[in-house]
């Protein structure tokens, strides 16, 4: 049985892997066909993205736009709870 960390961790080991090699169908197994990305806040990030294709779609949009700009990127932990 999976636990939810070990879900979480799953999850971001394909987000990582799908980052790396722009293949977002790797998601595909953390998110329902009818899954609904909901960001609070303001643009760009902020919005509504129904469909688990419309999820990767957005992913990939946000991570060319701000994280493949940069020359590096480290994935870091700040200690802080959710």
């Amino acid at each position: 049985m999976a636990t939810p960390l070990r879900s979480l961790l799953a999850y971001l080991d394909a987000f990582e892997k799908a980052y790396a090699s722009d293949n977002w169908n790797l998601l595909d197994g953390h998110f329902t066909v009818d899954a609904v990305y909901r960001v609070k806040g303001n643009p760009p990030f902020a919005g509504e993205w129904p469909t688990r294709e419309g999820i990767k779609q957005q992913f990939k949009k946000i991570c060319d736009a701000f994280d493949k700009r940069f020359d590096e990127r480290i994935v870091g932990d700040s200690g802080r709870p959710c």
